[in-house]
């Protein structure tokens, strides 16, 4: 399939997938996601957040300062994060929602097969290997039935990767002004 055929085929399933989880997160169905509605997702999935951290998480993508999450606000955030190429975009949240959407059975574990089918759509095959690495460690064994993510591991891997972009993103900026300052110097 053609990375344009992908990426039709990804953004065609964003809205049912954000909405799926929306309503998954929003716990008790008032139309918006609290810091409580956010404990409870978290430790269904056995990860540990404390009240404090979830207020956080909540603030980072809260516009309108009601200490919830709406629907728009929701879809802003994933989207904001997407076509984030700077890494400095607050991702918690978006984590959180990006393994909730490759785990589709809720079961609280990403396979190598859920998380195959995800990174194809978004990265090709030309990147799928380093994505796998990326997001379950250089030993993976593909097919190995026991190779699964938690959201704990999956936030870390995930937290590590964002790491990596910003790092990247800080070095190619010293060397481009570290270049721009060399030929200035010449003149």
């Amino acid at each position: 399939m053609s990375a344009s055929g992908r990426a039709l085929v990804r953004e065609k399933q964003i809205p049912g997938n954000l909405k799926r989880v929306f309503e998954i997160m929003d716990t008790d169905q008032d139309g918006k996601i609290s810091q409580d509605d956010l404990l409870l997702v978290t430790a269904h999935f056995g990860y540990k957040v404390k009240p404090t951290e979830a207020e956080e998480i909540i603030w980072e993508v809260d516009e309108d300062c009601d200490k919830m999450v709406s629907w728009q606000e929701f879809t802003e955030m994933y989207d904001r994060c997407r076509k984030d190429k700077t890494g400095c975009e607050p991702k918690r949240l978006y984590f959180i929602v990006e393994f909730m959407i490759i785990d589709k059975d809720n079961g609280g574990e990403i396979s190598v097969e859920e998380a195959i089918e995800d990174l194809y759509l978004q990265h090709g095959k030309e990147e799928l290997d380093n994505r796998l690495e990326d997001m379950f460690g250089a030993d993976l064994d593909v097919n190995d039935p026991e190779a699964v993510l938690d959201l704990e591991k999956f936030v870390s891997a995930m937290r590590l990767g964002q790491l990596k972009q910003m790092r990247e993103k800080t070095m190619n900026k010293t060397k481009s002004s570290s270049s721009l300052k060399k030929k200035s110097s010449f003149r």
